[in-house]
């Protein structure tokens, strides 16, 4: 996880944030690397491979990104990062609470008539609301789950359409999550500056004023009255040993007392503790973000590595196609570098899986499992093969389902994705946990480095 001695992508300014998603977004759609060329890409995590810090090798790879950018892609990068964000989110918490802060100072009984009544006070009214907000928070601080969003757009489109369809879709994710996470810890705060502002002008009114108390009813008695300020200021009765005063007489500074103790115990208290929670999972989510650019960062340092590499390809019971291959080798350039050899082995053939033999290779070594996504999944044959490939030393390994004719076949059938669904769950539940699956559909294969992206983005 990021932490205070990594900043991640959550620290960078927005103008930098924008900079670096948009060039991420390019390289994605740019499967041909036609735009971004590989060597280029290589060049840049070089650059930034001296970096200590996610967060500046993000910035320092994305300065080199860019410098090596045509004339229009450049462009649409500046326009992309210059254009203005909603301005009011940047004020929006300190206009939160100074707005609540003087609706409390003006909104209290301590009025020009010098007269006050207990029954009436705002607070009474915060205090009922207040529980009920709490109550809230915490179910929902419970039964909270993970935001999904949609990162992937449909294909067709040319790549300029591609790439700001797919920018603009995760930079508004990604102000999503910041407003949602941010949101209940700015009401917390403006709750507590609200109650602030009525004990302060209470007080400020108090000191230049003389005030009494009555109270007024059409349903309650007298008895009823006392009974009432009792039970909602007894608990401030106890921690100031101010006593409860009669309602009918006397000065209204023992109320004015009560009343601000009874707020800071029912509502400053529980909302600062609401509002370390709710700052808790702000933390926790601009840590999700941070840690899906760490993983992006760890892969850019990986193809930055001068030393070419492997990648050994053996396909079990099946042949695959030029397509495939074609896409295969795009990925494993994509995910190890533009050095990086693929090398496709005779296929493992069905009966030989314990005899099968996986050799080391070059220097990092990396290993591609390629299954048949049309074959039903058996624990004694592809479960036990992928352990035993899981197991061989190998700093990467990854297990790719080629669909092209499991699409032949169900493409057209309306319940295609509910077999899609359940045979990839299938697939799942047979091969090991720790081994990283990638879909080999018609999607990928026409998009392979957005394919490569997806796979690096996953835990």
């Amino acid at each position: 996880m990021a932490s205070l001695l990594n900043p991640g992508f959550s620290s960078l300014p927005p103008e930098t944030q924008r900079r670096v998603l948009y060039l991420r977004c390019l390289e994605e759609t740019d499967g041909s690397a036609s735009v971004i060329p590989l060597e280029l890409r290589t060049a840049a995590s070089r650059a930034a491979d001296k970096e200590t810090t996610d967060a500046a090798f993000l910035t320092t790879r994305a300065a080199t990104l860019a410098a090596g950018l045509p004339a229009t892609w450049q462009g649409k990068l500046s326009a992309a990062t210059n254009k203005p964000d909603h301005p009011w989110l940047r004020w929006l918490p300190a206009s939160l609470c100074a707005s609540a802060f003087l609706i409390g100072w003006f909104t209290n009984e301590l009025g020009p008539s010098r007269t006050i009544n207990v029954l009436s006070f705002p607070i009474l009214g915060l205090i009922l609301w207040n529980l009920a907000v709490a109550i809230f928070s915490l179910v929902a601080h419970w039964k909270r789950k993970p935001v999904a969003t949609r990162t992937t757009v449909p294909s067709g489109a040319t790549p300029e359409e591609r790439t700001d369809a797919l920018f603009t879709i995760r930079w508004k994710s990604l102000q999503h999550l910041h407003l949602r996470a941010g949101f209940p810890l700015w009401l917390h705060l403006a709750a507590i500056c609200l109650v602030t502002g009525i004990i302060a002008g209470m007080y400020s009114r108090g000191l230049t004023r003389a005030y009494s108390v009555t109270w007024e009813s059409t349903f309650l008695a007298e008895p009823h009255v006392r009974a009432l300020t009792r039970i909602f200021l007894g608990p401030a009765s106890l921690v100031t040993g101010i006593p409860v005063p009669d309602p009918s007489r006397g000065s209204a500074a023992p109320w004015i007392h009560l009343w601000a103790t009874t707020a800071a115990l029912f509502i400053i208290i529980p909302r600062i503790l609401l509002a370390n929670m709710a700052r808790s999972t702000r933390r926790e989510t601009l840590a999700r973000i941070d840690e899906d650019w760490h993983r992006e960062t760890e892969r850019c340092r990986r193809t930055s590595n001068p030393t070419p590499a492997v990648a050994d390809i053996f396909p079990v019971h099946m042949d695959p196609a030029s397509p495939a291959r074609d896409a295969i080798r795009t990925i494993a350039r994509h995910l190890w570098g533009p050095e990086v050899l693929a090398h496709f082995h005779p296929s493992i053939a069905y009966g030989n899986e314990e005899d099968a033999s996986f050799p080391a290779s070059s220097n990092p070594a990396h290993r591609i499992l390629l299954f048949s996504f049309a074959a039903t999944p058996e624990q004694d044959l592809h479960g036990t093969l992928a352990a035993h490939a899981a197991t061989t030393p190998s700093p990467h390994c990854l297990a790719i389902l080629d669909a092209s004719s499991f699409e032949d076949r169900f493409a057209a059938l309306p319940e295609y994705r509910n077999r899609t669904a359940s045979r990839l769950a299938a697939w799942r539940k047979v091969l090991p946990p720790a081994l990283p699956i990638l879909m080999l559909d018609s999607h990928a294969r026409q998009s392979p480095a957005e394919a490569a992206r997806s796979l690096a983005a996953t835990p």
